[in-house]
């Protein structure tokens, strides 16, 4: 599986203190790629104990756009934040990690 690298600017700091949060709406959210500025939101979904998820949404805004997902935490760390989707069985795993910098 080819790797593919997106930078999400401080979006990082503010997906994983909300992450620590109770809150269940969207908060909003703004990154860049060095040369566009792309704003979308983010929630938590909390609803099943069993399996966490990330909600990212950026609307149809290239490359951001494949992030669209409701992404399961498979990592919370102090400076670290992994989510993945899809499966290894199905092929179709994609993995997104977080690292404070």
């Amino acid at each position: 599986m080819a790797e593919k690298s997106i930078d999400m600017g401080r979006s990082r700091k503010e997906l994983k203190l909300y992450a620590r949060g109770k809150s269940k709406s969207f908060m909003s959210m703004s990154t860049n790629n060095g040369t566009q500025l792309v704003s979308g939101n983010w929630s938590i979904d909390n609803t099943n104990p069993n399996s966490l998820l990330v909600i990212l949404n950026f609307g149809t805004t290239v490359p951001f756009d494949v992030l669209n997902e409701n992404w399961k935490i498979t990592e919370s760390e102090v400076d670290r934040l992994a989510l993945e989707i899809g499966s290894e069985i199905n092929e179709d795993l994609k993995i997104l990690v977080f690292e404070k910098q």
